[in-house]
């Protein structure tokens, strides 16, 4: 499990790079976070691998490539990544130019990725990946998979913004303002 700052919700995002829906969840629903500063209430990992059958990802071979991207920009670059695998998720075009492109407009080596991608580091994260999936309890059924603080959401993963800001205090507590106009959800508090 993510180590996270104290005063931060921990949000875990099982979720596979292919998928439509995970693909909203990049792009609809945490990028805002990021734009608005609610992001700065959470310690977000995106564990890639989803719904994997003997080996094989639901979306094909090229879904499991992307994937090991996206966990090795996280074991690379820390809590810079999710810039990466916006990127990532707005193409999607060809694994032979999304990854080093999207890694050069982050300012990064994109040869590193490459290397961690496609070698032993990345298989080893994408089996941990694996090992953390598998080992949901409640299992997981869908993707996106999302869990604040222990607690999986469901598909009121749409809703993330008002968790965090409940997560985050009552009136008085040190929020975002995107806060203010949020109902307060206290189940994750």
């Amino acid at each position: 499990m993510a180590s996270r700052a104290n005063s931060s919700a921990l949000v875990e995002f099982y979720g596979e790079s292919l998928c439509p829906d995970c693909r909203h969840m990049v792009l609809d629903v945490l990028a805002p976070l990021y734009e608005n500063g609610v992001a700065q209430l959470m310690h977000l990992k995106y564990i890639a691998y989803g719904k994997v059958k003997d080996g094989q990802c639901q979306h094909g071979t090229v879904e499991c490539k992307y994937n090991r991207y996206i966990n090795c920009a996280q074991s690379l670059h820390g809590d810079s990544w999710f810039p990466y695998v916006q990127c990532l998720a707005k193409n999607l075009t060809s694994i032979a130019t999304d990854a080093p492109g999207c890694a050069e407009t982050q300012g990064w080596d994109a040869s590193e990725l490459d290397a961690c991608a496609g070698g032993a580091r990345g298989e080893a994260l994408g089996k941990e990946a694996g090992e953390a999936t598998t080992q949901l309890q409640p299992a997981l059924t869908n993707v996106p998979w999302v869990i604040v603080n222990g607690v999986p959401v469901g598909k009121d993963f749409e809703n993330l913004d008002r968790y965090l800001c409940a997560a985050a205090g009552g009136p008085g507590a040190n929020r975002p303002s995107a806060c203010a106009d949020l109902t307060d959800n206290t189940r994750f508090g």
